[in-house]
């Protein structure tokens, strides 16, 4: 259902830009959320990746917040003496390096043609340091805001989150299709089994698109 408030949540004018450029489709029958397991990264920790689809219609624009122990993984260019860590709330962070501990970093995946509020997150830095130049930390959230020019898409690559082993993330937010119609977002990772349908066979298809490289499983599969 509808969810009243999207305007406070985004910037209204650049909403109304992006769903005058896109054309109405059929009416969307409902969001869906996959959850897939990662497996583990390294010992003690646990790795899921998050999709938001919308059949039949396209996601335009969405904010979305990840709440929970966060692991993070920092970095500075060339480890200048005095600098501070830079965060790496985004998929567009990572360009350009290797892959050695993205697989432990928590971030969001999409990469927008438009980020109406800069991705952020939050590290403490506690974890100590790993591969030259990289930092491990904690982190309690992620947020991103942001919106396609154009046509969206019907499934949205969100997140990889990295917990503890045993622990969950809230995912909370609001995406919106091309006709402004808002669709919340509300769900835990990984949610109690009696609370989802499982979603074998559903991987292959998000693993091109998400690109990791890694061996994973789609665990479950929810309808709003």
């Amino acid at each position: 259902m509808p969810n009243a408030g999207w305007s406070s949540r985004l910037r209204s004018s650049s909403i109304a830009f992006v769903l005058f450029m896109v054309c109405p489709l059929a009416s969307a029958t409902g969001l869906e959320v996959l959850v897939t397991d990662l497996g583990s990264p390294a010992p003690g920790l646990a790795a899921y990746s998050v999709a938001l689809t919308l059949p039949g219609e396209f996601i335009i624009a969405w904010d979305i917040e990840i709440q929970g122990s966060l692991h993070q993984v920092a970095w500075q260019p060339q480890s200048p003496i005095g600098r501070p860590p830079v965060l790496t709330p985004s998929v567009e962070d990572w360009d350009g390096l290797g892959s050695l501990e993205r697989p432990l970093d928590s971030h969001f995946l999409m990469r927008p043609d438009i980020v109406l509020v800069p991705p952020e997150e939050d590290n403490d830095l506690s974890g100590g340091l790993g591969s030259p130049g990289f930092a491990y930390g904690w982190g309690t959230y992620m947020r991103m805001v942001g919106a396609f020019v154009g046509v969206g898409v019907e499934a949205l690559d969100v997140a990889q989150i990295v917990l503890p082993e045993g622990s969950a993330a809230h995912v909370t937010g609001v995406v919106a299709g091309p006709m402004g119609e808002e669709f919340p977002v509300g769900f835990v990772v990984p949610e109690p089994s009696g609370l989802l349908l499982l979603a074998a066979g559903s991987l292959a298809m998000f693993r091109r698109r998400r690109g990791l490289g890694r061996p994973g499983h789609a665990i479950a599969k929810r309808h709003f």
